[in-house]
């Protein structure tokens, strides 16, 4: 059987340096700049899977690009700030919606135990990627995080 061209089938290269687990959670970075991907998605996806509640980016912190959530199960509460404007926003984000945030948002996100989302982007993690732009909560801390 011939292969049509383009299809590409192989496992995706977990590669343990770009993930991030502890006791709370797991993320695990599931592409990360693939050169056959990113002619046609994200350079970047990343699932995370939440045991107990945690914050998700404790700080504020903003890219310069672009950045894409699935909410496969659960729900996410997400803390913005346009810097630029001066506008905050608290957005909670139920299972089977998605948020995209735009680049130069300054944002944190909680959620509980048992969220499992998907996170895409237009750029590879590097470090030093995150560019910090802390502000105060929007609202009252979700999900018994303190």
């Amino acid at each position: 059987m011939n292969q049509i061209d383009g299809v590409i089938l192989r496992p995706f290269p977990l590669d343990p340096s770009w993930s991030n687990s502890r006791p709370a959670r797991d993320l695990v970075c599931l592409i990360n700049g693939d050169p056959d991907i990113i002619r046609y998605f994200g350079i970047q996806i990343k699932e995370l899977k939440l045991h107990t509640p945690d914050y998700l980016g404790k700080q504020g912190h903003f890219h310069e690009y672009a950045e894409l959530y699935f909410v496969r199960k659960g729900e996410v509460t997400f803390d913005l700030w346009k810097m630029d404007a001066d506008e905050k926003q608290r957005v909670v984000v139920p299972e089977g919606s998605m948020l995209l945030i735009p680049p130069n948002v300054s944002h944190r996100a909680y959620g509980p135990a048992g969220l499992v989302m998907l996170a895409v982007t237009s750029q590879p993690f590097r470090p030093g990627s995150d560019i910090g732009a802390d502000f105060e909560p929007v609202g009252p801390l979700p999900y018994g995080l303190e």
